[in-house]
């Protein structure tokens, strides 16, 4: 056998090596929604903008003491403000999914309960009519928002989110609930 012969085997087996090493694997399958409905009420795409508010209320304690209730919100560049009607049937989920903006949800009917992707635990946090929540804005906040009652439950929904972009990813399951 010559020097190129063998020189041809050895960048062959390396080229098979490097191809398995890096070879991901079967594709992961998402975990699409189940009983529910998506109904976009509203899309519309604003300017950058800068927002601030600041409060103070003098309380009227025997003592003075200021509260101070304040919010930021900054956008960069043109997003798209996106409201959503979210109607979930009994036994109904969201799927594990993530967000590329922040979503403030309230939810107007029933109760709806939501498990965090990275908590090993699987903590339920149960959200009843008249309560809402602030979802993180990273693409690694992966969630799952279920409906674990007897009777229909829904959210609305306001994404922030660039321009054109999908509401959310659907992700595999992390497998850290047992559902």
């Amino acid at each position: 056998m010559n020097v190129r012969s063998k020189l041809a085997r050895v960048v062959l087996a390396a080229v098979a090596a490097l191809t398995l090493m890096s070879y991901p694997g079967p594709p992961i399958e998402a975990t699409p929604p189940a009983g529910v409905a998506f109904t976009v009420l509203n899309r519309a795409t604003i300017p950058e903008f800068d927002a601030r508010r600041r409060y103070r209320q003098q309380g009227e304690h025997p003592e003075p003491r200021t509260e101070v209730w304040k919010i930021d919100m900054e956008a960069t560049r043109m997003i798209d403000v996106v409201t959503v009607l979210f109607t979930v049937q009994p036994g109904g989920h969201g799927g594990w999914h993530t967000h590329p903006g922040p979503a403030i949800f309230t939810v107007s009917l029933g109760t709806l309960t939501m498990y965090e992707g990275d908590d090993p635990a699987c903590t339920p946090q149960r959200f009843p009519a008249g309560t809402g929540s602030i979802e993180a804005d990273t693409p690694a906040h992966n969630h799952l928002l279920r409906n674990e009652t007897g009777s229909v439950a829904q959210t609305i929904v306001t994404f922030l989110v660039p321009v054109g972009a999908p509401l959310r990813t659907d992700l595999p399951d992390p497998g850290n609930c047992v559902f």
